[in-house]
C-alpha cells in the first residue's frame, strides 16, 4: 500500500483514484502530460475477471 500519496488531477475514472489521490503511485508529476499508469475502473475490473477466470 502507498502510504504517501501524492494528488492526483489527471483522471477521475482511474481505478487509482481515490478522493483526489492517487493509492498506487509515489509521485505523479509525469513529463510530457498525463498518466501512463491509468487504467480505467471499468478495464480494471474485466483484467482481474478474466485473470480469475484464467487460473
Amino acid at each position: 500500500m502507498n502510504l504517501k500519496q501524492p494528488q492526483c488531477h489527471f483522471v477521475t475514472d482511474c481505478f487509482a483514484y481515490r478522493n483526489g489521490f492517487c493509492i498506487c503511485l509515489n509521485d505523479t508529476k509525469f513529463k510530457g502530460g498525463g498518466c501512463p499508469f491509468y487504467k480505467s475502473k471499468k478495464r480494471y475490473n474485466f483484467e482481474i475477471k478474466r485473470a480469475k477466470k484464467e487460473k
